[in-house]
C-alpha cells in the first residue's frame, strides 16, 4: 500500500511556483507566465528503501482573489514549499502570512521549504 504525502505550494503571484513543480514532475521549463486558476494538482509516485509513496503536491495561486479557495487546500498538509522571488522584495516579507496561513488551518506547525527563485534574473520592481 502507498503511503501518501500531501504537499502544498505557497507564495506570492509570479514567483515561480508552477515552474518549479512542472521542473521536477515533467521536467519542462517554460519561461512564459501563466497564472495559476485556483489550485492545480499534481503527484509523483517514489520507492524509497522498498516502499511505496504517492506524493501529491497541491500548485496554489498566489493572487488574493483566490485565497478563500486556496486556504481549503491547506488543511491536513504533510510539508509544504513556500517559494519566494529574491528580484521581489514584496514576495520575500510575505513569507510570514504565508506560514501563519499554514499552520493557522493546522493542528500543529506544518514543516516547510523556503526556496528563492530567478536567482538569473537581474533586480526587477516588486510587484
Amino acid at each position: 500500500m502507498d503511503t501518501k504525502i500531501k504537499i502544498i505550494i505557497l507564495g506570492n503571484t509570479n514567483v515561480g511556483k508552477t515552474s518549479i513543480l512542472r521542473r521536477k514532475v515533467d521536467n519542462i521549463f517554460d519561461s512564459s507566465f501563466t497564472t495559476t486558476l485556483g489550485v492545480d494538482f499534481y503527484y509523483i509516485n517514489k520507492e524509497i528503501n522498498g516502499k511505496q509513496f504517492k506524493i501529491y503536491i497541491w500548485d496554489t495561486a498566489g493572487q488574493e482573489k483566490f485565497s478563500a479557495i486556496v486556504k481549503s487546500y491547506f488543511r491536513d498538509t504533510d510539508g509544504a514549499i513556500i517559494v519566494f522571488d529574491p528580484t521581489c522584495i514584496n514576495s520575500f516579507e510575505n513569507i510570514d502570512r504565508w506560514i501563519n496561513n499554514l499552520n493557522f488551518y493546522n493542528t500543529y506547525n506544518v514543516p516547510f521549504i523556503l526556496a528563492g527563485t530567478k536567482k538569473d534574473i537581474k533586480k526587477k520592481n516588486d510587484q
